[in-house]
């Protein structure tokens, strides 16, 4: 399938009722720090506000947060539309902002089994342009992005924040169940890698300075 933008997914009140479960958890919770390797071996923590410096974000775990029938109706669209065989893998909610670092976010591939995200922006008050390859795509407030994670390398544009800008998201991620079959990694990896080459260099004209997961060169 080919990425694509999906504009209007909630209406007015369910918007309304998105943003009072998701806005109620989040200014009500305080962030707590973990790595990235806790993560990998644990997973992430279902009632906690993570800090996520390496990405300039927090991010909390939203399955219980979000009404179960704002998540059928994602649910619904993609089983309508891409495929009936697909049922929720997760869904998170995530913050870019300066307050927890710069926002970024570089080319890679998603792992676990997701074959397909929903990618929706809840509320921002700047453009942040993601990639997905070769084709950029801006999203408006309540609109959304579907694509292949794990199939496709992703990226957000290099671009530095205003102390007062920020770009809320909700990810809601699905899975057939159904491990991907005959892997390429070696083939993938190369791919991965010809986009971060050139990331790193739009990265430096813009930042300054070389990131590369967390770290400067």
């Amino acid at each position: 399938m080919d990425s694509l933008v999906v504009s209007d997914l909630f209406n007015d009140e369910e918007v309304a009722n998105l943003k009072n479960s998701i806005y109620t958890f989040l200014n009500s919770s305080e962030a707590i720090d973990i790595s990235i390797e806790e993560i990998r071996e644990n997973g992430r923590p279902l009632d906690k506000l993570l800090n996520q410096p390496w990405s300039g974000r927090v991010l909390f775990v939203a399955a219980d947060v979000i009404p179960h029938e704002l998540i059928s109706k994602v649910t619904k669209y993609v089983n309508e539309n891409h495929s009936k065989d697909l049922v929720v893998e997760g869904v998170a909610f995530t913050r870019y902002s300066n307050k927890t670092g710069q926002p970024r976010l570089a080319p890679h591939y998603d792992t676990g089994n997701a074959k397909l995200t929903v990618d929706y922006q809840l509320e921002s008050n700047v453009q942040w342009p993601l990639v997905i390859e070769d084709n950029v795509f801006t999203l408006a407030d309540n609109s959304a992005l579907v694509f292949r994670p794990s199939y496709e390398v992703h990226w957000r544009v290099p671009q530095l924040f205003a102390d007062d800008q920020y770009v809320d998201m909700i990810f809601f991620h699905y899975t057939s169940g159904e491990p991907e079959q005959n892997v390429d990694h070696e083939a993938k990896s190369k791919i991965e890698r010809s986009y971060q080459d050139i990331f790193k260099e739009d990265f430096k004209k813009v930042h300054g300075w070389c990131y590369w997961h967390g770290s400067r060169d």
